[in-house]
């Protein structure tokens, strides 16, 4: 048996003992008490880590250690992730963790006397298998941040897009910000078909709101009044202000096809008539 398989065992066989250890001490670290319920699952997620380490000694390539690894560390990091505000909270125990975890390894080290070629692997593996821990934590939080955002995202896109019953057939959709890729697409992918199931049959888009005016905007106010017109609703454009109007005129629109109106109230009594 070689020395750096009887420091594997060792490692395995320790396991708890040396997560104990670790556990004690980034716990004395903290300026505030944990709950039991957080010390239980980190104490087993340590305990786990002490021992797959203890394994990667033995394993022959690095590539097969990171698949490994990763494999066991996804079912954890997944679960803490949402715990995180940001990722300097994810970071900055690393140093100091990784720092008393070589210190454990060189005492064990030493014990068993071995060589200065088998330590240098030894810590090296560690340190590996570390950064494999930090790298995997840091993607899972960034793909974990990047759906939160999206799903807010989605419900602001929600709220900024409400449609209002006004009377019988009428409905108005009031336009408020900006206009942009994403929000064209979530008001002809989602709002539309929820205007095509309110029984509408002429719908007032006020842009009364709309802070300017580009190609984008223009495209899709028209885009709109295709996809209303293919439904069987009437499009009526209100809000325009005179800035807005000049703007639009400038890069090319053509009004033509479009009912327009000043605001809200007029395309309403013009309509009532």
């Amino acid at each position: 048996m070689t020395n750096k398989t009887e420091f594997s065992k060792s490692l395995i066989h320790n396991a708890e003992n040396i997560a104990r250890q670790l556990l004690d001490y980034s716990l004395n670290a903290l300026p505030f008490e944990v709950p039991q319920a957080v010390i239980d699952r980190n104490l087993k997620y340590q305990t786990e880590f002490v021992s797959f380490l203890g394994k990667a000694m033995e394993i022959e390539t690095e590539e097969m250690v990171s698949k490994e690894f990763s494999e066991w560390h996804k079912i954890y990091v997944e679960e803490a992730t949402f715990m995180l505000d940001k990722v300097s909270s994810l970071v900055a125990p690393y140093p100091a963790f990784r720092l008393f975890f070589q210190k454990k390894l060189m005492e064990i080290m030493e014990e068993m006397n071995l060589s200065i070629k088998e330590c240098f692997f030894i810590i090296g593996r560690f340190n590996y298998v570390l950064d494999i821990s930090l790298a995997d934590s840091i993607i899972a939080y960034d793909r974990y941040n990047s759906d939160k955002h999206n799903r807010i995202k989605k419900e602001l896109l929600e709220l900024a897009s409400p449609v209002v019953p006004l009377r019988n057939g009428v409905a108005v959709l009031p336009l408020i910000g900006s206009i942009d890729l994403d929000r064209t697409e979530h008001l002809l992918e989602y709002t539309v078909p929820k205007i095509g199931g309110m029984d509408v049959t002429t719908l007032i888009l006020d842009c009364s709101g709309i802070y300017t005016v580009d190609t984008e905007v223009t495209t899709f106010v028209f885009r709109m009044n295709e996809v209303l017109k293919l439904l069987g609703i009437q499009m009526i454009l209100t809000g325009l202000r005179p800035e807005l109007a000049q703007k639009m005129v400038q890069i090319g629109t053509d009004f033509s096809s479009l009912i327009t109106f000043s605001s809200v109230k007029t395309a309403l009594d013009a309509w009532m008539s």
